[in-house]
């Protein structure tokens, strides 16, 4: 999948890429999954430092960020590589998938975007340098070593995804 960087949304866009409507719900739906996301590698990283019994920088920040706002904004990046993904391997060319529910193609639309992010969320956050990369770029934004994870979570979503692009043809070729 050759990434383009869109201006509108400040995405990740894909040549052909063209499902607006999937688009939007991705951005309006973003805030709710990046919380997701990060909740989902806090509770893995929490459970598999409580059983080794080990005390890192970053339990230590995530056990008091617990009581604080948690800024997402460094997962920007990451979510819209999970968006860009999505739209190129499951994008039916603007059709419904059947079955569909009762609801309007924006419901289905959204429905099927939300549950594919969390299964696929739950999925990447069993990677421990995912998780990791994960909770650094949130408990440590402005770090100096910690400039570089968005393109390094990127880059292992890319290592990843890259076997699964090679056999899904692109939909709006179909």
């Amino acid at each position: 999948m050759q990434l383009v960087q869109s201006q509108r949304y400040d995405e990740e866009k894909f040549l052909g890429d063209m499902n607006g409507s999937l688009e939007r719900i991705q951005v309006r739906t973003r805030i709710s999954l990046l919380s997701c996301l990060y909740r989902s590698a806090r509770a893995h990283y929490i459970e598999a430092a409580q059983f080794i019994r080990v005390d890192t920088p970053l339990y230590k920040r995530l056990r008091e960020m617990s009581k604080e706002y948690v800024e997402l904004s460094p997962l920007q990046s990451t979510y819209e590589y999970f968006a860009s993904y999505y739209r190129y391997a499951h994008d039916h060319g603007g059709q419904m998938e059947l079955p569909f529910n009762k609801g309007t193609r924006e419901e289905n639309l959204e429905n099927r975007w939300v549950q594919w992010f969390k299964r696929e969320v739950d999925s990447v956050t069993l990677d421990g340098a995912i998780t990791c990369g994960i909770l650094s770029a949130v408990a440590f934004p402005y770090d100096v070593n910690t400039n570089g994870l968005s393109s390094f979570i990127c880059t292992m979503l890319k290592d990843r995804y890259d076997d699964a692009i090679c056999q899904i043809p692109p939909p709006w070729r179909n």
